[in-house]
């Protein structure tokens, strides 16, 4: 009576409207069938619809013990997805604290997850750990991002912004300008380009002005 029961249980899982197959051959074809539709699910990363494949197989194991063979490849399988729905689910917690300065918990989230997990991510870092005020981690983080997108303005924002307040003026106005000629809107780069072109050129306008001042007065 209770294989019975499970058997109806299994029937509605797979959505098999008669009984299940009597033979071994058929029932191990079966699962397998169930297991190559969650394999290709996996490899277009559609996760959801891969447990529900595997969930189908794993429902018929139990049936016969000559299928226990697909159970742990089936498990590796469910593993990775989960792994891999947990770190999307965690980048995106991480930038959504960025995007409202919650700079802890971007620090955090973010740090969870492989430094190479996305190219972009070491940028988010620095951003955080420079508006914390750890300096040298922004930098490394900035550098690290910059070694594989060269053309990301958050981390050379960063840098900037690193190098003006470490007193290093020359590199600072150098990238901040990098920054303005590819994009002329990014946010605070006005700001910081008067500041950095005003010491950067500073030393050198000044005391040309105080010569054409002196030389207009000697005329």
């Amino acid at each position: 009576q209770r294989t019975i029961q499970y058997e109806d249980q299994v029937l509605k899982k797979i959505g098999l409207a008669d009984r299940l197959p009597r033979s071994e051959d058929a029932l191990e074809g079966l699962t397998e069938g169930f297991i190559r539709q969650g394999k290709r699910f996996m490899q277009g990363n559609n996760f959801k619809e891969a447990k529900n494949c595997y969930d189908k197989a794993l429902a018929l194991i139990p049936i016969n013990t000559k299928l226990e063979k697909f159970r742990g490849p089936i498990e590796e399988d469910l593993a990775k997805a989960a792994k891999i729905t947990a770190d999307k689910e965690t980048y995106e917690k991480g930038k959504d604290a960025y995007k409202s300065q919650n700079w802890d918990d971007c620090i955090s989230a973010l740090e969870s997850l492989p430094v190479d997990y996305q190219a972009d991510l070491p940028s988010f870092l620095a951003y955080a750990y420079w508006k914390r005020g750890d300096k040298e981690k922004a930098k490394e983080m900035a550098y690290r991002c910059l070694n594989k997108q060269p053309d990301n303005n958050r981390a050379k924002f960063v840098l900037g912004n690193c190098h003006f307040e470490m007193g290093d003026m020359a590199a600072a106005y150098k990238i901040i300008n990098e920054i303005k000629e590819s994009d002329p809107e990014y946010p605070g780069i006005d700001e910081i380009l008067v500041k950095t072109g005003a010491f950067a050129w500073g030393p050198i306008i000044i005391p040309g002005i105080i010569v054409a001042i002196l030389g207009w007065i000697a005329y």
